[in-house]
């Protein structure tokens, strides 16, 4: 648990000291050294200044050798057990007691994969507070100061870092790393706990990897929020790739890790293989790019860490002179958080490195994360710190009768009746930057519905906006899928609905995750399911009633036959509707829907697109179709409050027109996404459905 220096470790003295020879079907980690590096570890080969307080008293680095790896390939859906004890037990110790060794740990590992885990501690009901080292106007001073060095010629850029701390007593690290991955599916997520520290990581960069011999480090920078909708993703990262400044730092910075990666390898072999692509994320799109290198013989894996560490991306440009302003302006020394974290392994030139963003320092019980803002003379600093603040947000909450609780601990009784029988009603709606589009027609088929199955509700339609919009603020959320779900709650045992019982409300929020640019570019593939829609005479349409068991069945079988969703038929064998969704064909250049009268539940999402194509002209029809009429249609596309307009372009394994999204489907797509804009712009709660008010 000292510290370690640079000075006298190399990775081949590392090496020696264990078994190197490596199967070549293993995982690239087949035992070895886990382990961070702290930021503050580059003062061990950098002479910078200490000014920064040390107030963690952590490592510098912090390894630990394993002996005995589970491995999970995830792309190959396989599983690897390694033992790979060091090269003196190997020549010191028989075979047969080091598989004896071996086979017990198999034992011990079998029984505890078959022995129920105990349940993982939840989150105390009241959530962290966040409180950061630097107040407000403190850290506008820090970001002028950056600003001024920029201005004076000393550095190009600077990424000034704050800590943000929180009492996490009641807290288990590993409940919240998952609740971090769950706000937050970063793609380099890890979790190690080492006794007195336990890092969680969700970090979006790799520093760097070396396998064959062959470095590689995947600089990212330049970033903006995902869009509300496709239309808007693409918008931003048009915007994105073409701005100056983005375009500026971005090269800055790819030519700064070029020359990091230079030092340690062979020249002429360093290539920029990669650039300015865009990497999506759950909540941002980033630039990135790749630079690869071959090693230079007489340069191993801790060689590359000295020369690549800490990244370009975290400190700014250039790196030296950046780390002395931000140690001069930092109240306290950063710590694990933007050093690294990875392995090194047996192999002996495998190594991958993670650029830290949030960790834990377990024995305290507190939690600490740090968040930067990148110091620009052209950024807007207030907004940056702002969205710093929202990005570090634990906690989900959910409104559940009468009350705002953490996500953890909503819970609903096993003898609720929507629990028991699927006694109650649901509605799905969706806010675009704050604002829930289509609002009062949503509570409108909310009311409708509860009223069809003979459900009091006790709240009225202003109280529910009131606690929506509370919700939506509480959550920090832009855009956002919302829900709405009624049951009848407990009532005495048997099916009596008992109409004045009390009901159960339950409101979800969640951020909105745009589907895939490809299934709007290029559109999906849909099949004809067996499953027929209900019976309008069994359970009405126009409930939006919990038991969803007839979409899920169709569902399934699209699944099973490698569709995206699945159209079903009514008992006439005409059209309905997808699983989710409301379903419009275009033939000789005019619009067609199946009628209410068949059997749908017709969407608030439908009624906008009819009221839009009748206002660009475009004849729409809504009668009864056949399935034959859908195969030889021009165009065909699906609609809901979620994906907004989806193009289809194969049905049944057929070709829609001519298998590419048709002119009246893009024209609709785009008025929408004009009309969504305008509508929230202008706060109208309007009549944006002139159709109806029910649907999706």
């Amino acid at each position: 648990m000292c510290r370690m220096e640079i000075r006298g470790w190399s990775y081949e003295a590392f090496s020696l000291a264990l078994v190197i020879q490596i199967e070549r079907h293993c995982p690239l980690f087949s035992g070895g050294a886990v382990g961070y590096f702290s930021y503050d570890f580059v003062h061990h080969f950098e002479d910078l200044p200490r000014v920064a307080a040390d107030d963690l008293q952590l490592p510098d680095m912090h390894l630990i050798f394993v002996d005995s790896v589970v491995a999970i390939d995830h792309v190959e859906q396989q599983l690897h057990l390694i033992f790979a004890p060091p090269k003196d037990r190997c020549t010191m110790e028989s075979y047969d007691s080091l598989c004896a060794e071996w086979n017990g740990k198999l034992a011990d590992l079998d029984n505890r994969l078959n022995t129920p885990p105990p349940p993982m501690k939840d989150v105390p009901e009241t959530p962290p507070t966040l409180t950061s080292t630097l107040s407000k106007e403190t850290y506008m001073q820090r970001v002028r100061q950056c600003q001024e060095y920029i201005a004076a010629g000393d550095i190009y850029q600077a990424n000034l870092s704050q800590r943000f701390v929180a009492d996490l007593a009641g807290y288990e690290p590993q409940t919240l790393y998952q609740r971090l991955r769950e706000v937050n599916p970063s793609p380099f997520g890890a979790f190690i706990e080492f006794g007195e520290v336990t890092i969680a990581s969700v970090s979006p960069e790799r520093l760097v990897r070396l396998q064959d011999r062959v470095a590689e480090t995947r600089p990212l920078a330049g970033t903006r929020q995902r869009g509300k909708t496709t239309d808007d993703d693409s918008r931003l990262t048009d915007e994105l790739l073409a701005d100056p400044k983005e375009q500026a730092e971005h090269v800055m910075l790819v030519d700064l890790e070029r020359n990091d990666i230079g030092r340690v390898c062979r020249y002429g072999t360093v290539q920029t293989n990669e650039f300015m692509a865009v990497e999506q994320c759950s909540h941002v799109n980033h630039i990135v790019s790749t630079v690869q290198g071959e090693l230079a013989e007489s340069r191993d894996a801790f060689d590359l860490i000295q020369a690549m560490f800490p990244g370009g991306t975290i400190t700014g440009a250039p790196k030296i002179r950046c780390m002395e302003i931000l140690d001069e302006l930092e109240p306290t020394t950063r710590g694990p958080y933007t050093g690294s974290l990875g392995y090194l392994s047996l192999s002996g030139d495998s190594l991958r490195d993670r650029q830290r963003y949030q960790w834990i320092y377990s024995s305290w019980r507190r939690y600490r994360c740090g968040l930067d803002t990148r110091a620009r003379i052209r950024r807007d600093a207030v907004e940056g710190r702002s969205l710093v603040c929202r990005n570090a947000r634990l906690t989900m909450y959910i409104y559940l009768n009468g009350q705002f609780v953490d996500e953890k601990h909503a819970t609903v009784s096993v003898f609720d009746r929507g629990f028991l029988y699927g006694d109650g009603v649901f509605e799905t709606m969706r806010a675009y930057q704050g604002r829930i589009a289509w609002l009062e027609q949503h509570l409108d088929r909310l009311f409708q519905s509860a009223e069809m199955i003979y459900l009091h509700i006790r709240h009225s339609k202003q109280d529910f906006t009131a606690v929506l919009q509370e919700l939506i603020d509480r959550n920090t959320l832009d855009n956002a899928l919302i829900r709405i779900t009624l049951t009848r709650g407990i009532t005495s045992p048997g099916l009596d609905p008992e109409p004045d019982s009390h009901h159960t409300t339950v409101i979800t929020t969640r951020p909105y995750l745009p589907y895939p640019a490809i299934h709007y570019a290029d559109g999906v593939s849909v099949v004809i399911v067996t499953v027929r829609r209900n019976l309008i005479d069994a359970v009405s349409p126009r409930i939006k009633s919990l038991n969803f068991l007839n979409s899920i069945l169709a569902k399934a079988e699209a699944t099973q036959k490698g569709a995206v969703d699945g159209i079903m038929l009514n008992q006439d064998n005409y059209l309905t509707e997808a699983t989710t969704s409301n379903l419009f064909l275009v033939r000789h250049g005019e619009l067609f829907t199946p009628a209410v009268t068949c059997g749908i539940l017709a969407g608030i999402t439908r009624n906008v697109v009819v009221e839009l194509a009748e206002a660009n002209g475009t004849s729409c029809h809504q009668q009864p179709l056949t399935v034959e009429e859908l195969y030889s249609a021009e165009e065909c596309f699906l609609t809901n409050t979620s994906m907004e307009l989806m193009p289809v372009t194969q049905v049944d394994d057929r070709m829609i027109g001519n298998g590419r999204p048709g002119p009246v489907t893009n024209q609709l797509h785009d008025e929408f996404q004009l009309y969504v804009t305008q509508y929230i712009s202008r706060g109208d709660r309007g009549q944006a459905a002139s159709c109806g008010t029910t649907g999706s």
